[in-house]
């Protein structure tokens, strides 16, 4: 092999280097790829019983959206799980706020208050994450059956979930201050500030975990 032919293998080694340290960075900076940037994982739990319906979907999308924004600005994977007579994943964890937003808008209401099975889902959800794990229940009423629900909630707890209560004046408080972790994370609310109430849940949202 001549020298030309060297220097022409070297280059071509070179761009075949820098082509697959492009594609490594793009990957890494994909939006739905940063894992490791991530403090945890957040899933806003939102009663859509038939009772939500009206100006309450509009305050609990309204919440959603600006709850998903403000996790993501603390570094937080947001997803959401409604409820009503079954529970439905709206969207996986995410860090795109586009995408949650569209998903957002899906959100419809109907049937009773299935909150334990809305809890298994969002205990599902997050429960994969290394990380930080909260859930954030939004509720405007009563669950169908009570007794299951704190047991699911306290299933949740002690697997390391942390969990936030939302509850508009409709709501049994008592009952939400069992669910939640502590009774600093019980968030009382009339309806016409359920957004405002959501938004403010990330502010609450624990400090990541060495």
């Amino acid at each position: 092999m001549n020298e030309i032919q060297k220097k022409d293998m070297l280059a071509r080694k070179a761009s075949i280097l820098a082509k697959l340290e492009k594609k490594g960075l793009e990957r890494n900076l994909s939006p739905n790829r940063l894992v490791n940037s991530s403090v945890g994982v957040a899933c806003l739990l939102i009663d859509c019983s038939t009772s939500m319906e009206g100006e309450g979907l509009r305050q609990a999308k309204r919440g959603a959206a600006n709850f998903a924004k403000d996790a993501l600005g603390k570094r937080y994977k947001a997803g959401i799980v409604s409820f009503s007579c079954y529970a439905k994943v709206i969207t996986e964890p995410s860090n795109d706020s586009e995408q949650i937003r569209r998903a957002i808008e899906q959100m419809s209401v109907e049937g009773s208050t299935d909150m334990a099975e809305g809890l298994r889902q969002a205990g599902a959800m997050v429960r994969a994450c290394p990380k930080q794990k909260t859930v954030v229940l939004v509720t405007d009423g009563y669950p169908n059956d009570e007794d299951e629900a704190l047991s699911e909630a306290m299933r949740l707890r002690k697997s390391g979930i942390e969990i936030i209560t939302i509850g508009t004046e409709d709501a049994n408080h008592a009952f939400l201050r069992k669910i939640a972790s502590r009774s600093d994370l019980v968030i009382p609310v009339e309806r016409k500030n359920l957004a405002i109430a959501m938004q403010s849940a990330a502010r609450a949202l624990p400090a990541p975990k060495d």
